[in-house]
């Protein structure tokens, strides 16, 4: 059961985009419009760092100003799936795992635990090296940013909208570094499962079970707000009993 020691509160929401993890991942991945900024493998991790250090000046900044009269908290949001192996091997539990850490990890361990997570800092310090750098694509942090940023989240604020399946794969060839291939795993739906507007949004409550207990367990049971999730159709209908079933399922998964 889903310790009822954590808070969780829900919200509906709407663009994954109010995630800042998704700035680097969508811009620097996907986005070659931009020449100077499309540098795969590097721009993301470079991107996170900038985003961290904004937060954590934001936090600090209302932390110290505005609290104190105001007593409101202050969090990032993170968006992610839950990543279910699609197995009972260890290549398919560890894709699943690196799958979250490079994912909600490399944005929350900084603010949670403190530093990149350590899947993600030995994994692109490895390929690094094999690829010929003379030091990890991955920005390390000075202890005085590791002390600034750890702490800058009074409670975990989570997007989630659907699960995915993951499995290990080969190594990814060493050449021209790349996100995924720091990653090196295979996320796909299941084709059973009940799809919103998107073959990626496969509706899957018992996943943002899942995802809670491994939040609480990966950040020592903080307070969790869910400010994304819901049900997108093509369809538009005004009486849209299906997205009522799914937030009254999704309700059921997340009570202790």
């Amino acid at each position: 059961m889903f310790p009822s020691s954590s808070s969780v509160t829900t919200s509906r929401g709407g663009s994954p985009s109010t995630s800042p993890n998704k700035y680097a991942t969508l811009d620097t991945e996907m986005d070659t419009s931009h020449p100077v900024l499309f540098s795969s493998g590097v721009g993301e991790y470079v991107c996170a760092r900038n985003v961290l250090l904004a937060h954590a000046k934001a936090y600090h900044n209302y932390n110290d100003n505005y609290k104190a009269s105001q007593g409101g908290k202050v969090s990032m949001v993170i968006d992610t799936l839950w990543f279910e192996p699609g197995s009972d091997s260890d290549a398919d539990k560890d894709a699943a795992e690196r799958l979250l850490q490079f994912g909600f990890g490399l944005y929350g361990n900084p603010i949670f635990n403190g530093d990149w997570p350590k899947l993600v800092k030995d994994r692109v310090a490895m390929r690094s090296e094999k690829e010929g750098f003379k030091q990890s694509r991955l920005p390390a942090w000075t202890q005085e940013e590791i002390d600034y940023i750890k702490g800058t989240g009074d409670f975990v604020a989570l997007n989630h909208y659907a699960t995915h399946m993951a499995n290990g794969t080969s190594e990814a060839p060493i050449g021209n570094p790349s996100f995924g291939s720091d990653i090196s795993a295979l996320e796909w739906a299941r084709p059973e499962w009940p799809k919103g507007n998107g073959d990626w949004f496969s509706i899957v409550p018992w996943g943002l079970r899942k995802l809670l207990v491994w939040l609480k367990d990966t950040y020592n049971d903080r307070e969790i707000i869910i400010t994304e999730n819901g049900l997108s159709d093509s369809t538009g209908v005004l009486e849209d009993d299906h997205r009522v079933d799914y937030f009254r399922v999704s309700m059921e998964f997340t009570s202790p």
